[in-house]
């Protein structure tokens, strides 16, 4: 797999969504730098099109932005630097609302994911000082909050096949599955495990009903069966440690940190290693890294690189994915 394209960027990039708008494919990344002891950075909006140069807008938010998820064609999720989790409209340049939570200072609102149903929609965020919270996107409200949900910082929620089901991460080397429909919070952990031999746990993506991946600071790559989570059903040496995992019909974009990134296969048994990216790279710092559709008959994907402040492009022949 090849560098198709790439383009320079304003900020440190660390978090990278595909998001299809109006009938246009386009990224977005959330970035941050830090600047005399303050979290400054914004959102980027990059057009895509199969020819031609990449098109770029920088909308600057006065704090940083640590990750991002795409909820509709008008709404983007934004975990931020100050402890905010806000919808964000970035035609318009705007925030649409903002889902308060009471903080100490200096907390960081580290990671987001969302879940849709027929009925509901629900949004997950995890904190610098090891809190969950979940908020029913149409009441705008937080119905479940965990305050000491890991000891350090939780890395990552995710939310299982089923809503009320969510996984976390954190810097304590914990991963957790819980119920959050339990009251009170501390009934609410169904499961914990030291998942990557008592490191952070850093990434975690739902497969289908029972099964999901997850990923650490110890460079693996683990698939696990919620039925049975004594041992991990397959494992797999990666390239650097595992930041977020993304999903594309059988195929998973794993952005590895300083090994960039990789694309995995897993068929239920092993998970194999298709494509390693920038492996190469000297200095490359992979945060964020994500699928892109309707480009024409390739593979496309995006990695951002953190600190030389680079988004690139890679393309693949569609065969070669499987």
């Amino acid at each position: 797999m090849n560098i198709w394209r790439s383009l320079s960027l304003p900020s440190c990039p660390d978090a990278l969504s595909c998001w299809s708008s109006h009938q246009e494919t386009l990224l977005v990344y959330g970035a941050y730098e830090l600047c005399e002891g303050k979290r400054t950075g914004g959102l980027g909006v990059v057009s895509l099109a199969p020819t031609g140069p990449l098109q770029a807008t920088w909308h600057s938010l006065g704090t940083g932005v640590l990750d991002l998820d795409c909820l509709s064609e008008t709404c983007l999720i934004l975990a931020t630097a100050d402890g905010g989790v806000h919808a964000y409209d970035p035609e318009k340049g705007a925030v649409r609302w903002t889902l308060p939570r009471s903080l100490a200072s200096g907390t960081l609102a580290l990671s987001v994911d969302h879940a849709a149903r027929a009925t509901q929609t629900f949004i997950a965020a995890s904190y610098s000082d090891g809190s969950l919270a979940v908020a029913d996107i149409a009441s705008q409200e937080w119905v479940w909050e965990c305050s000491h949900a890991h000891t350090h910082e939780a890395w990552c929620p995710c939310f299982g096949a089923e809503e009320h089901v969510l996984i976390s991460g954190g810097d304590d080397g914990y991963m957790r599955l819980w119920d959050w429909r339990l009251r009170p919070e501390s009934s609410s952990c169904v499961f914990a495990c030291h998942a990557h031999q008592g490191i952070g746990v850093t990434a975690a993506c739902v497969l289908d009903a029972h099964s999901f991946l997850s990923g650490g600071f110890d460079e693996h790559l683990r698939a696990w069966d919620m039925r049975m989570l004594s041992k991990p059903l397959a494992h797999l040496q990666m390239p650097g440690g595992v930041w977020r995992i993304q999903q594309n019909e059988g195929a998973f974009l794993v952005a590895c940190m300083h090994g960039h990134a990789a694309i995995i296969g897993y068929d239920g048994k092993e998970l194999t290693s298709i494509a390693l990216l920038g492996g190469t790279m000297n200095g490359s710092l992979v945060y964020g890294a994500s699928w892109i559709r309707d480009l024409g008959d390739s593979v496309v994907c995006a990695t951002a690189s953190f600190y030389d402040k680079e988004l690139y492009l890679w393309r693949m022949a569609a065969n070669d994915l499987h």
